[in-house]
């Protein structure tokens, strides 16, 4: 893997040697890769060197003193603002002319490569392309060229050699140093004048504002800044002679990557001065990072130029609480897209300040320094002596106690070498880790009261005693003083356990006094203590950063998988050059900047200083999104309380800002990095890696999973005070917390689901399951509607008619009541049938009225309509709505109640009247044979009618409207309607086919007045399935199970439903046409299909047929038939394992518990996340290996899962960061099989990689920041 692996392929290193030059000389493009015109190189050449000439004469001019020195400064300036304009003006003129004629030979050339230019003339629209580029806003070539004029000119100054002379008194530095200063001018002006070169130092992938262009210039004019603050402060004298040497080395600062892009630089700069000199810490975002600097630097301000020093120290104290806390968070509340109406923003206000005790911590702290500071001369010299020196002992008291009682909760002591024999022995024994837990979680709390509130009171008296006097005498000391003072009382709070530390360390030199050297004695408590700070910040850096060089030299040799053809080479040159190794380290800890392995090689230099958010993007802006975002998603939302009492119970060890974590449970890897810490709060980013591991994550996650094994899963009670068999890794396990999140369960289904036992349970199984799932979805159908009724004010009972103007009115009452009442198992929970399904079963007349009609209601996730239809335009006749196919009593215009029967014609017509008699029909699912059938249908007396005979449709429009004359006039107290039947005729034979009992289209009349909240939707009971096929079917009806489930939902009324036949007859037609469709209208059961039929039914792939379509168009229909089928396979599963149900009692417990904790379905489905997100209790689906012909099982459950926490070293992770930075961004190394990105247990190599932000790497999950603890959760 190693040796093999490339470092930078042929086409890359091609690529580098024709950009390094234009780095080294600030943008020309000398090497090309291909020929070009002299012209091209000549154009180049001009516009660099011109303002090195043009420098030259007005230097020369100066010297001879023909033109005073800074008369020639201006001058030359101005030149060069001109030369800048007349560069782009002249390119903008040429590239904006446009020629209708192509000149000869300027076709492309297909066999060219992907950056050769064709160039036409000297002055052509290519070639001034190529030159001088024009720049992408124009507002920018003002800009340019006024710093370009002010740059130019300092710089002619800069480097007068009479300026030289005053500074070295050598010629020979002077000529040195003026011709490379020329060459640095003339490389910062080209992209000036041109544009930026390609920067090693890259921070961002693309140019945005053209700042780039403005990169070399900044750090030409912070020398020349520093040369005209020597000529008003000759005390920089010193500073000026040092600048110019830095100047002139500055295009090999630019060559290696050193120096960093402005809008890095800026905001490096501006975090380093908010945590060395303000006490602060990172922030999460640059906006809070600006406001922060700018309330601090307020307060600096203030106390500088305030003489009372109660009044520095009082606001030094109050604001160092103010800004330690998370007071940006509670800003923005109120202006975030989640803030709550203004009432519940002022009680989390309030919520927080109590519970956090800020409000009082802030009393405290004000008060007391206010009291101490007014009463402290009062206070004899020795006494304020004497308890400052109790103070400092008690201080260095709480450090060690804090460090205990934090390495005491982690897993691993003594620096990681020592396991700690206090904490649980394995996870795997619940009870005693439980009990351990709980222990240590009693010693976190303790540490959390220590850290929040006792050691902080104890400095802030301390600090207060020591530092009290801020000298007036001298400007260079006070400014640092209070530099010192500002940091101190924020930093009590910022970051208590450091604050501790460094104050330790200053009591300790104050105790050893009498022998520091004579410097640090006149040196003032305040100062003393912020050269501490730094120092202590500093060194962590180093010890870091020579733990990661180390670990990446020796394991180069010792990991046989990591040798390289250079490694020897590289060996050799590290122990030549170890102090040039170690002065690396040094410098890079000094300026905070990463340790850049090259190709993470063995091979450092310093990498450009970046903020400690490290990328520019804001956090958790982008991810490569996938189906397994989801999970991380989740867990995300879970895992915040866990962590919250890990973070400051200290169980995680002494957190920082700038750190990172690892997260591991199960085959899922959770990234987290702390992007800010202050008082009692954290903010987190946390990324989820990917699931599907390539052979490098496998390698890489299985080290891991043996290091967690071994720490928190051995059992061995005599291992507990083992040491760690991997102390030089940079993952150390710390602790475990619990989340409760879902668990993954993969199951291969080889030998069950092709199994005969289970083919043959899915097909009952699913007859049952959709006769449980249709009359459960029509229960709640009836349930919703009569809520909507309530909530819309109708006081009628559910046969009572709704005016359609009533129910307009009520309209987004009742919509709105419906869309909350969903559940995500449910596509819908309505049937609605639309108009045009219903005008086929009225004449045209009565159709024509109803396409006038409005629907009440609108359901647009079901792409159906709930619709009340009116019958009848004359101003008194009764009206009737059908709804569900359900019979309503309507209320006239005059506000009387008359019952009225409605009648909908469908394709059967009467044909005999059927009056003063009651059809009472047997049951269907009671028939044990087709003969039993035959003889049902003869006693019936019932005979199909042909619906394409003309003269059957006149009698039945004739039929229908003397039907409706004699409805209207004879009142019935009843309030269901006769079924229309198709008697038989005695001229029809007995060997008709079989007609259902109850009439499709037309209403029933059912036995039972409860039945019609059961009743099915118009459109499903015309089902298009043959006769003669449905009646084979019906046999396998189940016709018990069908009265088990009427008792389980109607309860005392299920025996008077349980008797209607009529009800279980447009059931049994239902379910057995589904059961036909899906298995292809054949009936087969599910053993001669085979599992694929079993798999593409479950995830929704309906056999095609000549009746599917009615299935696959009702998508509520399809959706209730997939859920049936979905859980009839999981049940078939669960009986082939557990033992076949024996009893309708198991049946209804094994769909009662699918119904309340499952969610049954494709992992590709968007309902499956849903249902992730809304956490269901489990989730279970069935998926296929194509190529080995291999079906799985995925069951996710919820529950308590231990995730192991393990930390990283970050200066590991922001080396191996800054070199995927580098090979990416500057050398396009994109490479799959480079060396760079290759399994690294140790370092782990490649899942720093996929934890970069993208575009470089490529996390599948990236959250926002996540604010511990959570305001919005109060």
């Amino acid at each position: 893997m190693g040796s093999n692996a490339p470092l930078l392929n042929e086409y890359k290193q091609e690529f580098f040697w024709k950009r390094f030059p234009q780095t080294v000389l600030g943008g020309p493009k000398f090497r090309l890769g291909y020929p070009a015109p002299c012209y091209v190189y000549v154009g180049q050449i001009t516009v660099f060197l011109l303002p090195w000439l043009l420098g030259g004469m007005a230097t020369l001019l100066a010297e001879l003193d023909v033109m005073v020195w800074y008369t020639a400064m201006y001058l030359y300036g101005a030149i060069m603002i001109g030369f800048v304009l007349t560069v782009q003006c002249l390119s903008w003129f040429t590239q904006s002319r446009r020629s209708s004629v192509s000149p000869l030979g300027l076709q492309a050339n297909i066999l060219a490569e992907d950056d050769e230019v064709v160039f036409s003339s000297c002055f052509g629209k290519e070639t001034m392309n190529f030159v001088t580029p024009l720049k992408k806003f124009k507002v920018n070539i003002i800009i340019h060229a006024l710093i370009s004029g002010f740059m130019c000119g300092a710089g002619f100054w800069y480097l007068l050699p009479h300026t030289l002379d005053s500074l070295f008194a050598s010629k020979s530095a002077t000529v040195v140093i003026y011709t490379l200063g020329w060459f640095t001018l003339s490389n910062a002006q080209y992209s000036l004048t041109v544009t930026s070169s390609p920067e090693i130092a890259t921070y961002r992938d693309s140019n945005r504002f053209e700042l780039e262009s403005l990169t070399r210039p900044l750090y030409v004019c912070l020398c020349l800044a520093i040369h005209i603050l020597a000529w008003y402060i000759p005390e920089a004298k010193e500073m000026n002679s040092a600048s110019h040497i830095v100047f002139v080395t500055l295009p090999v600062l630019w060559m290696f990557g050193f120096l960093p892009p402005i809008d890095s630089f800026s905001c490096w700069l501006a975090e380093q001065i908010s945590i060395l000199l303000y006490g602060g810490s990172p922030m999460s975002s640059y906006i809070r990072l600006t406001i922060i600097m700018i309330a601090s630097t307020i307060i600096y301000v203030t106390v500088f130029f305030i003489e009372s020093q109660i009044a520095q120290l009082t606001i030094l104290a109050c604001f160092g609480y103010l800004l330690s806390a998370d007071l940006m968070t509670l800003i923005q509340i109120p202006f975030t897209k989640r803030s709550p109406p203004t009432d519940s923003v002022i009680m989390i206000l309030i919520k927080w300040t109590l519970k956090e005790m800020h409000l009082i911590m802030f009393v405290v702290s004000g008060i007391s320094v206010t009291m101490l500071t007014y009463f402290m001369d009062e206070i004899p010299k020795s006494t304020q002596y004497s308890i400052i020196q109790i103070l400092g002992y008690v201080i260095a008291g709480l450090t060690v106690i804090q460090k205990l009682t934090s390495d005491v909760q982690c897993v691993y002591v003594m620096c990681g070498f020592v396991r700690n024999p206090f904490y649980p022995i394995s996870t795997e024994y619940i009870e005693n880790y439980t009990k351990r837990k709980r222990i240590l979680h009693g010693i976190g709390i303790c540490r959390k009261i220590l850290i929040d509130y006792i050691s902080p009171v104890v400095m802030l008296v301390y600090v207060t005693m020591l530092m009290q006097k801020i000298p007036g005498n001298s400007d260079a000391a006070k400014i640092f003083t209070i530099f010192s003072m500002q940091k101190a009382f924020r930093a009590i709070w910022q970051c208590t356990s450091d604050t501790l530390l460094d104050l330790s360390i200053l009591h300790l030199t104050l105790e050893l006094q009498d022998q520091m050297p004579t410097a640090w004695q006149n040196t003032t408590s305040a100062i003393q203590y912020l050269i501490i700070s730094i120092c202590r910040n500093r060194s962590e850096q180093i010890f870091n950063k020579l733990y990661f060089y180390l670990t990446t030299l020796v394991t180069s040799w010792t990991d046989k998988k990591q040798r390289h053809s250079s490694t020897v080479p590289t060996l050799v040159l590290s122990v030549l050059l170890c102090p040039i190794v170690l002065a690396i380290v040094f410098v890079s800890a000094v300026l905070d900047a990463p340790l850049l392995p090259v190709f993470t090689l063995p091979i450092f230099i310093i990498g450009f200083p970046r903020p400690n958010r490290f990328w520019p993007a804001a956090v958790g802006a982008s991810a490569n999104k996938n189906d397994d975002t989801v999970y991380y998603s989740n867990l995300a939302h879970h895992i915040k309380k866990p962590l919250h009492q890990a973070i400051f119970s200290g169980s995680l060890g002494n957190v920082k800002a700038g750190q990172h974590f690892l997260l591991r449970y199960q085959d899922r890897l959770v990234w987290m990095f702390i992007i800010e810490k202050g008082c009692r709060y954290c903010m987190i980013s946390l990324k989820g890696l990917e699931l599907q591991e390539t052979s490098c994550h496998t390698l890489e996650a299985s080290r891991i999973d043996e290091i967690l094994e071994y720490t928190f899963n051995k059992d061995d009670i005599s291992l507990c005070c083992r040491l760690n068999p991997h102390p030089f890794n940079t993952l150390t396990p710390i602790s475990t917390i619990t989340v409760d999140t879902y668990s993954d369960a993969k199951n291969v289904l080889t030998g069950i689901i092709d199994s005969p036992e289970m083919l043959n349970l899915i097909s009952p199984n699913f007859i049952k399951s959709l006769v449980w799932v249709l009359v459960n979805h029509s229960v709640n159908c009836s349930s919703m509607l009569s809520n909507v009724s309530k909530k819309t004010g109708d006081k009628a009972h559910n046969e009572s008619v709704i005016f359609k103007d009533n129910a307009i009115a009520g309209k987004t009452e009742a919509e709105s009541a419906i869309m909350q009442s969903k559940d995500v198992h449910n596509q819908s929970w309505l049937s609605i049938s639309s108009a045009e399904s219903e005008q086929r079963y009225l004449p045209k007349k009565d159709a024509k009225k109803i396409d006038d009609e409005e629907s009440i209601w609108n359901d647009s996730d079901d792409n159906e309509s709930l619709m009340l239809e009116e019958f009848g335009t004359e101003k008194n006749k009764p009206k009737a709505t059908l709804l569900h196919g359900r019979n309503m009593v309507a209320k006239d215009n005059t506000g009387a109640s008359p019952v009225t029967e409605m009648t909908v014609l469908s394709p059967y017509v009467l044909q005999h009247s059927v009056t003063n008699k009651q059809v009472v029909s047997s049951g269907i699912g009671s028939c044990d044979s087709p003969d039993d059938l035959d003889d049902l249908i003869n006693d019936l007396g019932m005979t199909p009618v042909n619906t394409n005979n003309s003269n059957n449709s006149k009698t039945s429009k004739v039929k229908s409207d003397g039907a409706k004359r004699e409805s209207s006039n004879t009142p019935n107290t009843s309030t269901y309607v006769p079924v229309t039947y198709v008697p038989m005729t005695n001229s029809t034979p007995n060997t008709s086919t079989y007609v259902p009992v109850t009439n499709l289209a037309g209403s029933m009349q059912f036995s039972s007045p409860h039945s019609s909240k059961l009743s099915l939707p118009l459109k499903w009971r015309e089902v298009p399935i043959d006769a003669s096929v449905l009646r084979d079917l019906l046999c396998e009806y189940p016709r018990d199970w069908f009265k088990y489930v009427l008792t389980l939902v109607q309860g005392d009324s299920s025996e008077e439903i349980q008797a209607d036949d009529t009800l279980m007859s447009i059931y049994a037609r239902l379910v057995m046409s589904c059961y036909a469709i899906v298995n292809g209208l054949g009936g087969s059961r599910g053993s001669n299909m085979g599992p694929s039929h079993v798999y593409k039914i479950f995830t929704g792939k309906i056999p095609w047929s000549s009746s599917s379509d009615w299935l696959t168009k009702d998508s509520e229909l399809l959706a209730l038939t997939l859920k049936a089928y979905r859980y009839a396979v999981k049940m078939s599963i669960d009986q082939v394992l557990l033992g076949e149900a024996s009893s309708l009692d198991e049946y209804e417990e094994y769909l009662t518990e699918y119904d309340s904790n499952y969610y049954i379905g494709c992992e590709k489905d968007k309902n499956w996340k849903e249902a992730i997100m809304l956490d269901r209790k489990q989730l279970f689906s069935i998926s296929r290996d194509i190529a080995k012909g291999v079906y799985s099982s995925r069951l996710l459950t919820k529950q308590n899962m231990v995730i192991s926490i393990s930390r990283l070293n970050q200066e590991v992770v922001r080396g191996q960061w800054a070199n995927q930075n580098l090979e990416l961004l500057y050398l396009t190394n994109d490479d799959e099989e480079r060396y760079s990105i290759q399994a690294h247990p140790t370092i782990l190599r490649n899942l720093t990689v996929q934890s970069a932000d993208p575009p470089l790497g490529y996390p599948i999950y990236s959250s926002l920041p996540l604010n511990l603890p959570d305001l919005h959760s109060l």
